[in-house]
């Protein structure tokens, strides 16, 4: 699936107050959005996310005042990656890419390849998510925040 979107506030995949559920199974996905506040896979609102990606190839191309790839840019987000490739380019003043501005982020990463690319001012990490809430497992993992590497462990 293709999209295209460009909006003030606005959601690619999911929901733009509520609680949301998203599963992609053997998906492809390639996601262009801009606006002011914007997430391209969760809820905008304070609702809790939950993403499952199984077995998908997603490309997310970001451009908003505020945003979150995946997730919730206010509420909980569950992000679980396994056997897929994402690739998030995104610019803006502040450009989460999984989950938003809460610290209550769960992400589990299994035997996928992940491409973040991010240019934001007031972005200085990957997640707000605490490191025992990140768990990077047999996966390829490179993050570029503001032109600096962000390092993490990943597990065999």
């Amino acid at each position: 699936m293709n999209t295209d979107i460009s909006m003030f506030n606005g959601v690619g995949v999911g929901s733009l107050s509520r609680e949301v559920k998203v599963q992609m199974s053997k998906a492809s996905l390639k996601c262009y959005i801009g606006g002011r506040h914007i997430t391209a896979v969760g809820t905008l609102g304070d609702g809790a996310s939950d993403i499952n990606i199984e077995d998908s190839v997603i490309n997310l191309d970001i451009g908003a005042d505020n945003s979150s790839a995946l997730g919730s840019v206010q509420g909980s987000s569950g992000i679980r990656i396994l056997r897929s490739s994402l690739k998030v380019v995104a610019k803006g003043k502040v450009a989460d890419t999984f989950g938003g501005s809460s610290e209550n982020t769960n992400l589990y990463i299994h035997s996928s390849d992940i491409n973040l690319l991010i240019d934001a001012p007031e972005t200085v990490s990957d997640t707000r998510a605490s490191d025992e809430n990140v768990k990077l497992i047999q996966s390829r993992y490179r993050a570029e925040i503001n032109g600096k590497s962000v390092q993490r462990t990943i597990k065999k």
